[in-house]
């Protein structure tokens, strides 16, 4: 199974948390099938500076592409999410885009975002 990985997944696992720990229990399994998107390197990597500093942020983004295929936006992707969007009205636009590169790059997502609760194709930290 491949495994797209978002925001909320990655920044359990860099805080070390009980989640964070099955993000890593999770990508062991899956290793060499891991993805993320390139928004979700946006969200991480402001994220982690504010909560410690710029360097901290590069460090971990750096290791996060170095685990896990990056995934552009592509039109595909775009027009997919918008469609999502259109159905699942409380999702974000950036977690629509998580979805719809998930569903093209047939993954499942890792999260623990309640946007994503009771979506197909995701498993959710909270459980």
């Amino acid at each position: 199974m491949s495994i797209l990985v978002d925001s909320f997944a990655w920044l359990e696992l860099f805080q070390g948390s009980m989640a964070g720990n099955k993000v890593l229990s999770v990508l062991k399994e899956n290793a060499g099938q891991i993805y993320t998107s390139v928004l979700n390197l946006y969200e991480i990597r402001y994220r982690i500076e504010e909560i410690r500093d710029a360097k901290t942020a590069d460090e971990f983004v750096k290791t996060i592409e170095h685990h896990a295929k990056v995934l552009d936006v592509t039109r595909e992707i775009a027009i997919e999410a918008s469609r999502i969007k259109s159905r699942v009205k409380k999702m974000g636009a950036v977690d629509c885009v998580i979805l719809a590169s998930a569903r093209f790059h047939s993954s499942t997502v890792l999260t623990g975002d309640p946007h994503f609760d009771g979506i197909e194709g995701v498993i959710s930290l909270r459980e």
